[in-house]
């Protein structure tokens, strides 16, 4: 509908264009993403998606965005994605129609817990009483951003996050997480024993399941068996059921597709 050079042009045109849902890049000349989008809210709000770089510096912006109200994000085409060029067209439409799809009454401002958090100490991690499942894909990060920060650190709970993204952005997502949450957030490895207290985010890249070895619980991640996003979320829950039966919560939070349901 229309293709502004800047934030400062976007914010004119988007009243005018009335568009279902904007692209904002985040680096720009005379005002950037992250001030455009804060008007944007403000002003006209619309579902909007980020386009973020492939750095450190990107990824902590997009989600300092995520949390002033963007729906997702995109990385810009680039070699150094593990993607083809289809597969990453294929990425931008998927997101560009879960985003027009979100009402914007829903979106709301993350407010930040206002007190520094303390990781926990060398309490009894063996010790957990519930493990939580929980799995996401389009727009999950802003549902994760407003739940993982507020979790305490001391819960006799382990949380399994599985986000439908690659492991370079979970990487990413983990140390944001991590930075901004009592509880500790980290990635699972392979026969790695699973710990309470502590929150596990998992990729699209790997399929996980939990098993009984005694006397703990134990991880197993593999490459997935699949070509495409598939599944994961059903088998993790899965396995963890079987293993805790009514002591096991599941949620699901938003994405386009049913795993999980």
């Amino acid at each position: 509908m229309g293709e502004a050079s800047n934030g400062k042009e976007a914010l004119e045109l988007i009243p005018r264009l009335n568009p279902d849902v904007v692209t904002l890049d985040i680096e720009m000349p005379v005002m950037d993403g992250l001030t455009a989008l804060k008007h944007i809210m403000m002003l006209c709000p619309k579902p909007t998606v980020m386009l973020s770089s492939l750095t450190w510096e990107g990824a902590r912006a997009t989600f300092d965005a995520l949390k002033l109200g963007a729906i997702d994000f995109i990385y810009k085409p680039n070699r150094l994605l593990k993607l083809t060029v289809q597969e990453q067209q294929q990425n931008i439409i998927r997101k560009i129609v879960y985003a027009a799809r979100v009402e914007i009454d829903a979106v709301r401002y993350i407010r930040p817990k206002p007190e520094p958090v303390a990781k926990p100490g060398d309490w009894d991690l063996n010790s957990y009483a519930h493990i939580v499942v929980i799995g996401a894909a389009e727009g999950g990060y802003r549902a994760l951003l407003n739940i993982i920060p507020r979790l305490e650190a001391q819960l006799p709970v382990v949380f399994m996050v599985m986000l439908y993204t690659n492991s370079e952005v979970a990487d990413d997502f983990v140390r944001y997480l991590n930075n901004c949450s009592a509880i500790r957030v980290k990635r699972p490895k392979d026969s790695e024993p699973v710990r309470g207290s502590v929150c596990y985010l998992i990729s699209e890249d790997e399929y996980v399941t939990v098993h009984n070895k005694n006397p703990e619980h134990r991880f197993k991640v593999t490459p997935p068996p699949f070509p495409s996003r598939r599944g994961a979320i059903n088998m993790l829950m899965f396995s963890v059921a079987e293993l805790m039966g009514e002591r096991t919560v599941g949620v699901i939070l938003s994405g386009l597709g049913d795993d999980g349901a």
